[in-house]
């Protein structure tokens, strides 16, 4: 059994696509991407930003790594 380190913590995000699926995953993804801008900053966290992306959260601030089948993967 190997060792595993308790420090070290990554938060992945693991999308399902094909077909109607890769477009409810997307809405999904713009909607939670909202949705934490507007609860962060009601917190007063301070937020990345990225041009062109103002009024969102963007999914590269909140995952370490993302993986994916079909149109989940892109």
């Amino acid at each position: 059994m190997a060792a595993r380190s308790k420090d070290k913590y990554y938060n992945i995000l693991a999308l399902d696509g094909g077909a109607i699926r890769g477009v409810i995953t997307t809405e999904t993804l713009k909607e939670i991407e909202t949705f934490t801008y507007d609860y962060a900053t009601s917190k007063g966290y301070q937020i990345p930003t990225h041009k062109g992306g103002e009024g969102k959260m963007h999914m590269i601030d909140l995952f370490d790594m993302f993986a994916g089948t079909s149109a989940g993967s892109i």
